[in-house]
């Protein structure tokens, strides 16, 4: 039993090592030395190594693009426990959500997004608010989206893109009261964590017009001189005819019996 346990310790140890070697190829953009050695690792029973493999199938990273074996690969990882599991879980979410390497299945992948709202995960909140937002496999809420957008950009793992939506909803009042405020503060975290689309946004807001700028500009509306002139004119009008009936008054009066 004992020998056992060594010669197993021992295994794991050179297999870790082997994804070790692997992954320091990957992050090196060796895909060609990675690939084989994935492989390899994926069919000796090593389950993490199904992750990257789903990921260089899925990015064409040292192999011809293949979103079939990309979902093949994601799904194994995400079925077993291993350090990239949440990620590959993701992956499978996603990928029904593209209908890329699988038929397009919404009600999947909401489901496996709300599993992995419960691990506070930023990324899988945005997906759930887009899903909201578009109805996709759920009727279309944008106060439920809003509040995902929210969840993902205050969540631990915050995304930058669920900052840009939250702060888009409160600039232009969708699902939401609007607010300046509330949507530079989102829009300022979307861009510190590294969101371009936040950033423009931050550049292009315009502050807020007070009730006398909003005033002032009106009046400078050819709306507005249209409307005095047209208020000018039934004043003469109502005028004319209070002294035409005056005058047809006196006329009256002053006519003898």
């Amino acid at each position: 039993m004992k020998k056992l346990f060594i010669m197993f310790v021992l295994i794991l140890s050179i297999l870790n090592g082997n994804i070790e070697n692997a992954k320091k190829a990957y992050y090196a953009k060796n895909f060609k030395k990675a690939l084989p050695m994935f492989e390899k690792l994926s069919k000796e029973g090593n389950v993490e190594s199904n992750y990257y493999l789903g990921t260089m199938y899925a990015f064409a990273y040292g192999a011809k693009q293949n979103y079939s074996r990309a979902f093949k690969y994601y799904t194994i990882s995400a079925n077993n426990p291993n350090k990239k599991r949440l990620k590959s879980i993701f992956n499978v979410g996603y990928m029904y959500m593209q209908g890329k390497g699988v038929k397009i299945n919404y009600k999947k992948a909401f489901k496996i997004f709300k599993t992995l709202e419960l691990e506070d995960m930023g990324m899988a909140q945005l997906m759930i608010g887009i899903m909201y937002t578009n109805g996709y496999g759920v009727e279309e809420n944008q106060t439920k989206a809003v509040s995902y957008y929210l969840k993902g950009c205050d969540s631990k793992k915050a995304n930058s893109i669920a900052c840009y939506y939250a702060g888009d909803h409160y600039e232009r009042g969708i699902g939401v009261e609007e607010s300046y405020s509330f949507a530079k503060t989102y829009y300022k975290k979307g861009c510190e964590l590294g969101s371009h689309e936040a950033c423009e946004a931050l550049k292009n807001m315009k502050e807020p017009l007070s009730f006398y700028q909003k005033y002032v500009n009106f009046i400078r509306t050819p709306e507005y001189h249209i409307f005095m002139i047209i208020l000018l004119a039934v004043g003469l009008w109502r005028l004319w005819r209070k002294k035409k009936r005056e005058g047809l008054l006196n006329e009256k009066q002053n006519t003898p019996k």
